[in-house]
């Protein structure tokens, strides 16, 4: 599902995302 390839890569960049502070 496309729905489901964000979320995946929203879990996979979840540590850069943390680190720039964006989440």
């Amino acid at each position: 599902r496309i729905v489901d390839l964000p979320l995946i890569s929203l879990r996979c960049h979840a540590p850069i995302s943390m680190a720039m502070g964006d989440h």
